[in-house]
């Protein structure tokens, strides 16, 4: 369509991709240009060199495959134009491009400081009571609820082009979620599919190779106007899945990489413990309202880390980790346990965590040194779809909204007789069906010390072997 070719962006994942005058105008905004300075990765590039793309190049690519999805469905004949109108595509495609725009500096390491801040302070009240009078915290799509409704050049670029910013938000948050939600959020979206295919390009690892040529070809929606895909595409959407696990466990996961974020999270922590950060709900809509929210990028956070790593205000652990950061010394693992139960059988793991927890207080006794030199990093769960195979429709009859929308978004296959469409894990020929109810459970022990301590590395690694049970699972 000519309206989404006012302009052409070459881009390195997608080749072109073409913008409506509408998108130009959110794209020029001063706090959607923010994302320049926000990297999608975190410090996934002090590990993979060219892995540094920002979350504005991701979105713009969001924005594209969105698109072509809903294209692809008017070609396709499944779904009519006047169904799926030139605003309606816009509408979603808008979705696709903001959807990532109330995202905080260094994005999950940053909400996840935040949250157990403003967590625990709610639970600092009075005799153990909650504390209802504490602040509270935005997570990053209420941010981007926020900036929909107050950012004053995204909220009169929405109206003057009859767009309502509630119902914009409504796709990104799935509130009430419209006929299309799972293009923006779902086990197969455009968010994910955009990320697969850019991590891939930029990291130079083989696991983003999604085919999402024939995956275009063979996108439906069922009588119930779900989207879905065909039976011949079933091993193309596994293959999908089995992308996402693999880049998570090798890229987010990788053991260097999640070293970097446990020590840029309790950096992070650090910084807003001693207010050198403020974005409690109240400070965000302040930055929001005088515009110094689009300053707030990660290197605004990067100078606040150079300065507090040389601040006798801090402690030495936490200037020791902010130099690990600034200087790339990354953490140590010294020991991993790895298990691959079904996914609802945590209890195991809970306990090895607890049991870890007081041999690792023992370690920092023994060896004379800081406990919070001390990590424990978890996987607590990494599952190949967001729903196992085995859901009762009893269980779905009494199940929680939220748990009803995670089936919602599961990946669909329509049935032969195109009368109906089935999630891809109660489909018996399908590896989800098996896949789907295992999840992936993994304990890491990272230890960061001083120069000239680094030799306790391996007698903490000795200490812990020969103290901790299963040993079968740990390496």
């Amino acid at each position: 369509m000519e309206t989404f070719n006012a302009k052409r962006i070459s881009d390195p994942v997608h080749g072109t991709i073409g913008l409506s005058e509408i998108e130009l105008e959110l794209v020029g905004c001063p706090a959607f240009q923010r994302l320049r300075g926000i990297k999608q990765l975190g410090l996934a590039h002090l590990v993979f060199p060219g892995a540094d793309y920002s979350r504005f190049s991701h979105s713009l690519g969001v924005c594209h495959i969105a698109g072509r999805i809903l294209n692809a469905l008017v070609r396709n004949g499944h779904v009519s134009e006047s169904d799926l109108n030139e605003h309606e595509i816009q509408k979603y495609r808008l979705a696709a491009l903001l959807h990532d725009v109330g995202h905080y500096p260094f994005s999950h390491a940053m909400e996840d400081a935040l949250k157990d801040k403003y967590a625990s302070q709610k639970l600092a009240g009075p005799t153990g009571r909650s504390n209802s009078a504490a602040e509270d915290y935005f997570s990053h799509e209420r941010v981007g609820k926020e900036i929909l409704a107050v950012d004053p050049k995204i909220a009169e670029t929405l109206t003057r082009n009859g767009f309502d910013q509630t119902e914009i938000a409504s796709v990104i948050l799935r509130e009430r979620p419209p006929q299309f939600a799972n293009l923006i959020s779902s086990d197969m979206d455009a968010d994910r599919i955009d990320y697969l295919l850019r991590t891939a390009h930029h990291t130079g690892l083989p696991y983003g190779s999604v085919d999402l040529e024939y995956l275009l070809t063979q996108i439906r929606v069922d009588p119930e106007k779900r989207i879905c895909l065909t039976s011949k595409a079933l091993r193309a959407a596994e293959h999908f899945l089995l992308c996402r696990y693999f880049d998570y466990q090798q890229v987010a996961y990788h053991k260097t990489v999640a070293g970097f974020e446990w020590l840029l999270k309790d950096s992070l922590q650090a910084l807003i413990t001693r207010n050198v950060i403020q974005c409690g709900a109240s400070a965000v809509q302040q930055m929001l309202a005088n515009g110094d929210w689009r300053y707030f990028d990660d290197s605004k956070i990067m100078g606040l880390m150079r300065n507090a790593s040389s601040d006798a205000g801090f402690t030495a652990a936490e200037r020791l980790k902010l130099s690990a950061i600034l200087d790339r010394r990354p953490p140590c693992v010294v020991a991993t346990y790895r298990c691959l139960p079904r996914r609802d059988d945590v209890s195991t793991h809970r306990n090895v965590k607890q049991l870890v927890s007081q041999q690792l207080d023992h370690c920092a006794a023994k060896f004379d040194i800081s406990r919070e030199n001390l990590h424990i990093w978890t996987q607590d769960g990494m599952a190949l779809t967001k729903i196992g195979s085995r859901i009762a429709i009893s269980q779905l009859a009494s199940a929680t909204d939220d748990q009803k929308d995670l089936h919602q978004q599961a990946i669909r296959i329509l049935t032969e007789d195109g009368t109906g469409s089935l999630p891809i894990v109660e489909l018996k020929q399908s590896l989800m069906g098996v896949l789907s109810d295992y999840a992936l459970y993994e304990i890491r022990v990272y230890v960061v010390l001083p120069e000239g301590q680094e030799g306790c590395r391996d007698e903490i690694r000795k200490h812990l072997f020969q103290s901790l049970n299963n040993k079968d699972n740990w390496f």
